[in-house]
């Protein structure tokens, strides 16, 4: 039993799931080091100096349902509450609760329902895992099997759709009305594929393209079929943190652990596009409707109006970032806690955030060169790369 209780465990580890801010220092610095909380209160006073909301603490994923209500998920020691929040009465209304470890967690392009991917142990201690849809509306919550504790699902451009793979293809289901429709026959796409599970199809915004995009961990392979035919594209390095742009182009990480890089890839002119290179997580975010791009530079979240300009740093850190409706703010999280940032409100603030910033580089110098701080060969590696970033940030 123990054995497999830890395989449960072990899962959690390597499922990649989106949301659940990491703490880095956590990874590569002792957290009995008398910096440590010096860091955390920088990082949060930093928030306050932006002009950031506060909405709650112990949360794992947000959304935007509309300009102003959010929908995020709190965890619980006995259960995860789904959360509809009001920005204009600063109220919330519990709308469901999920038990289980919710590792993915994503709306439908209409908002009308919320799709997690939801861990469970068994009986005799086996892992297990549901896909999990939730009526934002109502809070009638549906459970369908899933194969995978990876993602294993994406989103229809428009609507309500869900896109899975099953044994004949890819079909999109409807969970309003209950329907599946097949999208991709599975003999166009598995001679390629054969190996790699899972495997996820993403549609271009005009329905004609359909991305394949099959693996995880570090193994992935990826299939462009169109109109004029198969391509593959080889360097996708993560399902989940993949894109349409729009018709044309698709946002994408690619790179290995402690070394991701985000392009911009245009399929017809086969021209890519770095935004940035060897970023310990990527936490790609996009407004496809007003061209915003979010990316993290080693856990520093920058804003890219993309084609009008270069990316901005905003001094700030944290992950899972969601832009509003309008993209005039963006919800992320940062040790579990919620904030919205206004970004007319950051611009203007954005050389008092700064001051913090400078603290924060002040204090990872010293642990760069504190090796009794260190807990693994990797940290002095993660003192410069914060180091690095927080110099493109001042000096932006």
């Amino acid at each position: 039993m123990k054995i497999r209780a830890s395989l449960f465990f072990l899962f959690l580890l390597i499922v990649p799931a989106a949301g659940r801010d990491i703490d880095l220092d956590r990874i590569y610095l002792n957290k009995s080091y008398p910096f440590y909380h010096q860091l955390l209160n920088y990082r949060l006073e930093a928030y306050r100096r932006s002009g950031a909301r506060f909405i709650d603490r112990n949360t794992i994923f947000v959304h935007w349902l509309s300009a102003n209500q959010l929908i995020y998920l709190k965890e619980f020691s006995s259960a995860t509450v789904i959360y509809r929040y009001d920005l204009r009465k600063s109220s919330r209304r519990e709308i469901g609760r999920l038990t289980g470890t919710v590792t993915t967690s994503s709306l439908t392009n209409n908002g009308r329902f919320l799709v997690c991917k939801i861990l469970y142990l068994s009986r005799d201690s086996l892992p297990y895992q549901k896909l999990c849809i939730v009526n934002c509306a109502s809070g009638k919550i549906q459970y369908r099997t899933s194969n995978f504790p990876f993602k294993d699902y994406s989103h229809s451009p428009s609507g309500s759709g869900i896109i899975q793979e099953g044994k004949r293809g890819f079909f999109q289901f409807y969970p309003s009305a209950g329907i599946h429709r097949l999208l991709l026959p599975r003999k166009k796409y598995i001679s390629h594929l054969a190996t790699l599970n899972p495997r996820i199809l993403l549609l271009s915004p005009d329905r004609l393209k359909k991305l394949v995009i099959a693996g995880s961990g570090g193994s992935y392979r990826s299939l462009l079929l169109s109109g004029t035919g198969i391509k593959k594209i080889a360097d996708i390095s993560s399902s989940r943190e993949t894109c349409w742009l729009n018709n044309e182009e698709i946002i994408y990480r690619t790179g290995y652990s402690g070394r991701y890089s985000v392009k911009i890839n245009n399929i017809v002119t086969d021209k890519t596009i770095t935004l940035i290179k060897n970023t310990l997580n990527s936490g790609i975010a996009v407004s496809r409707e007003t061209g915003l791009i979010s990316f993290l530079d080693n856990q520093v979240i920058a804003i890219y109006p993309y084609r009008k300009g270069v990316p901005v740093c905003t001094g700030l850190e944290g992950d899972d970032i969601s832009f509003s409706p309008s993209a005039s703010r963006f919800a992320t999280l940062l040790y579990g806690k919620c904030f919205i940032v206004r970004h007319t409100t950051l611009l203007r603030r954005l050389p008092s955030v700064k001051s913090q910033v400078i603290l924060l580089q002040g204090l990872y110098r010293k642990l760069q060169h504190s090796k009794k701080y260190h807990i693994n060969s990797y940290s002095s590696e993660y003192c410069r790369k914060k180091i690095q970033s927080y110099s493109r940030c001042i000096h932006q």
